[in-house]
């Protein structure tokens, strides 16, 4: 069995922000890109030594919350495995839809903080507090912070391990629920009875668009069939957590554990159903200098099997840590619960 954690006490904290507007405030039908940009822009100009138009040269870089928090920048005597831009160690999640924000409206997101971000949350508080200065959305309507407030603050390894325990006891009753219903409704166990409702399945709702692609040699071959649900939920979230451990934690390479292991391990995961539909999200990338059209899935996939269980830690991993593309900006969403 693959080992979960290579670091369980490293810190994690989720803080929710709550904004009111002060103006008109229109924000896009998917604002992860808007919010993420407006707090980027108040956090460099909160913490800027050098007043430099640009990052790029700046003698203080690796020692910048802005490059750090916002840019996941990497040091050349830091390798990472991931290049100059490792994946930040804080991004945007649990946003409201979209909409046009009357004075006196509020709106809400939170953001997750992973390691050595978590001591820096008071920048991301005076910087989203600093939104009232540089605005917000289209027009850059003027907003206030009206709260902020910790959801969660622990390690890493207590949070997975909570939630993995309440999951397999909330997955046990219904699995026992549903047993019962199958004697009554048969007069006998069956086969149903002893395995199907048994063993139990897990509803995963991908609450944000959800683009996973799996890499690698293993994944390259032409003959071997497309990856399933359950294989892309799975590699998705070891290939995040092992993104933020190798840049932020220092974790070697050997350490690190492998996606197709994983998969292995819990090779009786299966797709038990799937209702999921592919969303289109435009945003404007600074980087590109221009519009971006970025897609994923959203909807619910019920997972089950004999790798269910096997499988729970890390598919509680991509619950904390999101996957796949765009996490920084609130792609990747999921969140689990028993059925």
């Amino acid at each position: 069995m693959t080992a979960f954690h290579a670091a369980p006490q490293v810190q994690l904290a989720v803080r929710r922000y709550v904004l009111r507007a002060v103006d008109e405030v229109h924000l896009p039908m998917f604002s992860g890109s808007t919010v993420r940009g407006a707090v980027g822009r108040a956090l460099r100009r909160l913490v800027c030594a050098t007043r430099l138009p640009v990052c790029e040269g700046c003698p203080v870089r690796s020692a910048c919350a802005y490059a750090m928090l916002h840019d996941g920048f990497t040091p050349s005597d830091r390798p990472s495995g991931f290049g100059e831009h490792a994946p930040p160690p804080l991004w945007i999640r649990d946003l409201e839809a979209g909409r046009k924000l009357g004075p006196g409206d509020e709106m809400a997101f939170s953001v997750v903080a992973f390691g050595p971000a978590v001591a820096s949350l008071p920048y991301v508080d005076e910087a989203v507090r600093g939104l009232g200065r540089s605005g917000l959305g289209r027009g850059r309507g003027g907003v206030t912070l009206v709260d902020a407030q910790d959801e969660q603050r622990s390690t890493l390894g207590a949070l997975v391990e909570a939630r993995v325990e309440a999951l397999s006891k909330a997955v046990s009753a219904v699995s026992a629920v549903s047993a019962v219903s199958a004697v009554s409704a048969t007069g006998t166990t069956g086969a149903m009875g002893a395995t199907g409702a048994g063993a139990g399945s897990l509803k995963v709702r991908l609450r944000s668009p959800v683009s996973i692609r799996l890499k690698g040699r293993a994944w390259a071959d032409p003959s071997r069939p497309k990856p399933s649900w359950a294989e892309r939920l799975l590699g998705g979230a070891v290939r995040r957590r092992v993104a933020l451990e190798r840049r932020w934690l220092e974790l070697s390479s050997e350490e690190a554990p492998r996606v197709p292991r994983v998969v292995e391990d819990a090779a009786g995961l299966k797709v038990m159903e799937e209702n999921i539909e592919v969303r289109r999200v435009k945003r404007f990338s600074s980087t590109q200098g221009g519009p971006v059209e970025l897609h994923g899935v959203v909807g619910e996939v019920r997972l089950g099997g004999d790798g269910l269980q096997a499988a729970l830690p890390w598919l509680v991993a991509g619950e904390l840590l999101s996957v796949g593309a765009g996490t920084t900006f609130g792609f990747g969403r999921i969140d689990l619960e028993a059925a």
